[in-house]
Order: C-alpha cells, then sequence, then structure tokens
C-alpha cells in the first residue's frame, strides 16, 4: 500500500492488517500521501482525529493494548498450529508423509543463528517464538527494530531498499538468516 501511495500520488492509503504491529495497531492502518516524504503511517493524533471524523458516520471504537488477550495466553497454541501446518506442507511437497517433521527437527539440531527485524510490536515476540518452536536456541536470536512502531527505523514496507540494518545486523552478527 505504501508503494501504491507513492507509485499512484495518491492522498493516503488504508491497510487492513493483523500482523507484527502493537495490538492497538491491527484492524486498520492509515497511510499519509505526504509529497514531500515517503508514506508513512500516521501519527496517533492524526488517528483519533480520522476516528472522531468517522465516528459522525459509523461506530468507531478504538481497541487499548489492554483490551485485547496478551500475546502470551495464545502463543504456544498458535506456534504449534504453524509447526503442524508447515510439516503438511512439507509432506505434501515432497510427496513422503513426515519428511516435514524431520526436516523441522533437524533445525534444532544445528546451531543456526537468526537475525529478525521486527519492524516493531508483537512480530518481536511472534518472531522469537516461532523460531524457538522450530528449535533456534534463544542465544541465537537476534531483534532489531523492536520498539514501537511510531519510532520504526525504516518504513513498513521490507523491500530491499528499507532493510539495510537487517543486512548490516546479519554481518555484525555472523547470522546464518534474516527475515524482516
Amino acid at each position: 500500500i505504501e508503494w501504491a501511495v507513492k507509485r499512484f500520488n495518491a492522498d493516503g492509503g488504508i491497510i487492513i492488517t493483523a500482523s507484527h504491529n502493537p495490538k492497538q495497531w491491527n484492524g486498520i492502518k492509515l497511510i499519509s500521501g505526504n509529497r514531500k516524504n515517503p508514506p508513512m503511517l500516521l501519527k496517533p493524533a492524526e488517528m483519533r482525529k480520522i476516528c472522531k471524523g468517522l465516528s459522525k458516520y459509523v461506530p468507531v471504537k478504538v481497541a487499548t493494548a489492554g483490551e485485547l488477550p496478551p500475546v502470551k495466553e495464545y502463543a504456544a497454541e498458535y506456534f504449534k498450529d504453524i509447526l503442524k501446518k508447515v510439516e503438511e506442507i512439507i509432506d505434501e511437497c515432497s510427496g513422503a508423509k513426515g519428511t516435514g517433521r524431520s526436516i523441522i527437527k533437524k533445525i534444532g539440531v544445528k546451531n543456526y543463528k537468526v537475525v529478525v527485524d521486527a519492524c516493531c510490536g508483537d512480530g518481536a515476540v511472534l518472531s522469537q517464538g516461532i523460531l524457538r518452536a522450530l528449535g533456534i536456541k534463544e542465544k541465537n536470536i537476534v531483534i532489531i527494530n523492536s520498539g514501537k512502531i511510531e519510532e520504526s527505523v525504516r518504513p513498513l514496507e521490507p523491500a530491499v531498499e528499507n532493510l539495510g540494518n537487517l543486512k548490516d545486523a546479519i554481518k555484525k552478527n555472523k547470522a546464518d538468516a534474516g527475515f524482516a
């Protein structure tokens, strides 16, 4: 959406999401179309102003992080479901039942080092959790860019031109892989 706002010289864009962001940002993200700067997520004050305007026409409720279940309440079940699905996909692609489980077990035996650019929010917690579920040792997981979304050190879009910090962190930590 950020790309489209820039490419089509739009006034703004709307992203419907439930991804790496803090819980209160999941649902929609409004992107500015400021012609002088790259498209960016609107600041909280701008979001409140828009919500106030919208509330004249439709009921608007902005959830706060405290109103939603903490990640720790559902994370273990989430990771279990993800690993099961990955195993099933590997089995289907390989044509051999049990191949997925075998491959995942081998990951845990290796001493892989991984860097994750969490782009803020719960992405850091969830990324670390899924890597641990895959068998990556906690000491071998490096998380960068894990602060508040408003403080992101890069635009949200994980495009090549926005991932210099990830590339540097992979080299610095002698990591085997990096994810954004």
